[in-house]
């Protein structure tokens, strides 16, 4: 498989429903893990490795095969539109005099329009911050991508998921609107081509008299927009009409030489291959180009929870994770004894589960995409591996968040695993106490043991800790909780809402 073929791969993937599914045999992940060079060429073949993978390989490559067809199509249309318009704009036969001013106007105008307006966007764009496709093309991208390979059969969950990992690689360095943008170029070149070769063949076998009037201006500022228009076509050599032909071939004036229907002819060939053809074929030029510096550009973004849980499942089936609790500790950390108060720049948090009666439901309903669920710790060797997997990662989280139930009394023993998980985390830490609704029922007073928690949890290096009931976790969010944290440092106890 190519590589792009590859992030398409593992980004759909990412977005489908049977994500958290991996090789069930620690014999296929360690060999994984044991012949990859790279962290993206372990995600890669983990990718290649899944069950889901065999499903999703003919979507992806239906997906670009229609991408390459929707190119040809492009190319096509505009040949069409540039034959349509030329023709209703000349007409075929006969001697027949010609607006000129509106003959260009009609030739001209929607290629101009169009790219007056691809400028006002791109401008719009750098001033409006958003997704690299951004606007209505990125809402519309996802189910139109999904309804086309509708047509190439597979599960409507397959076809969603490539539809949204192509956009999520689309979304890169603005890989899917250079895309855009290209098969824009390639409309209205074909357009431009097109109308050239039609004017040409038409005027070749057909006699037209050129001429220009206004009824509703006066005569010199039309000679003057005339002028400036021939000036480049001029400067590549193109016969332009100057004053004198112009004065010729003012509507209601004299007849129009030979001489003049030559250079009106010349001069509208111009005109479309400066003013349609070339800007056109320059821009996607370099669109392609930018293009292709974008393709190579894609890459997996790493720090996404997703590819985190991934590599610590390759991780742990090779033996990299410290099984004795010897990991060295991450430089850029805070493992110090003081409580760590500077906050990660990983794109997610990480999640620990601590002694949880309710193990069952791990990971928590309200771990979304931004929260990356390590693990429930139970026994030693899981907290010694959730260590270690908290040093492992880069980046760093932005906090840490410990899940412990309100079930449970906390003991110098839970002060020690408080402490060591906190320290491997090197990020601030946040005790969310849960299982409420069991603890009420049991009679269990709240207050005293949330504060029980706090007392051993302060100790520990936690800077905040949030007593919440089953329909307050399902509501909860990062914003929230590195909200407490930020303003942590009184001790009280937070309540969610």
């Amino acid at each position: 498989m190519t590589r792009l073929r590859q992030l398409l791969l593992a980004e759909s993937l990412r977005h489908h429903p049977r994500s958290k599914t991996v090789p069930g045999e620690p014999e296929s992940l360690r060999e994984i893990a044991n012949q990859s060079t790279t962290v993206e060429d372990r995600l890669f073949r983990l990718a290649r490795a899944h069950p889901s993978a065999d499903a999703l390989r003919p979507l992806i490559d239906r997906l670009l095969q229609g991408l390459r067809l929707f190119a040809l199509g492009t190319v096509m249309l505009g040949g069409l539109l540039g034959l349509g318009a030329a023709g209703s704009a000349l007409g075929t036969g006969g001697t027949r005099q010609v607006e000129a001013l509106l003959l260009l106007l009609l030739l001209l105008g929607p290629p101009l329009f169009a790219l007056g307006l691809l400028l006002i966007l791109r401008v719009w764009r750098r001033q409006v911050r958003g997704q690299a496709i951004g606007g209505l093309a990125g809402l519309l991208l996802t189910p139109t991508l999904a309804g086309l390979l509708r047509l190439h059969g597979g599960s409507p969950e397959d076809r969603q998921a490539v539809a949204q990992g192509s956009r999520a690689v689309a979304a890169q360095h603005g890989a899917g609107l250079r895309l855009l943008t290209l098969y824009a170029h390639l409309l209205w070149g074909a357009y431009a081509s097109s109308a050239l070769l039609a004017c040409f063949l038409i005027l070749t076998f057909s006699q037209y008299d050129f001429v220009w009037g206004s009824t509703l201006f006066d005569a010199e500022p039309i000679l003057n927009l005339l002028l400036a228009i021939g000036w480049l076509p001029g400067l590549l050599g193109f016969p332009v009409p100057d004053a004198a032909v112009l004065d010729q071939t003012r509507q209601g004036i004299g007849s129009v030489s030979a001489a003049a229907r030559s250079t009106w002819g010349w001069f509208l060939f111009g005109a479309i291959l400066v003013y349609g053809l070339l800007p056109r074929l320059v821009l996607a030029i370099g669109t392609l180009l930018g293009l292709r510096r974008a393709v190579n550009r894609l890459a997996l973004d790493i720090a996404l929870p997703h590819y985190q849980r991934q590599l610590l499942d390759l991780r742990g089936a090779a033996g990299e994770l410290d099984r004795h609790g010897a990991s060295p500790p991450d430089p850029a950390s805070n493992t110090g004894g003081e409580a760590p108060r500077v906050f990660g720049n990983g794109p997610h948090y990480a999640l620990v589960g601590l002694e949880l009666d309710q193990a069952g439901d791990w990971p928590p309903a309200f771990c979304g995409a931004d929260c990356l669920a390590l693990a429930h710790i139970r026994t030693r060797q899981d907290l010694r591996q959730a260590e270690s997997a908290l040093r492992g990662l880069s980046p760093r989280p932005v906090f840490l968040v410990i899940l412990v139930s309100l079930l449970r009394s906390p003991d110098r023993g839970s002060a020690d695993r408080l402490h060591r998980l906190i320290q491997a985390g090197g990020v601030p830490a946040l005790l969310l106490l849960g299982e409420h609704h069991s603890f009420v029922e049991r009679g269990g007073d709240v207050s005293r043991r949330a504060a029980d928690w706090w007392q051993h949890a302060s100790r520990a290096g936690a800077l905040a800790h949030l007593v919440a009931d089953e329909a307050s976790l399902r509501r909860l969010d990062r914003d929230q909780m590195q909200a407490m944290l930020r303003g942590a440092g009184t001790g009280e106890r937070g309540e969610a809402p």
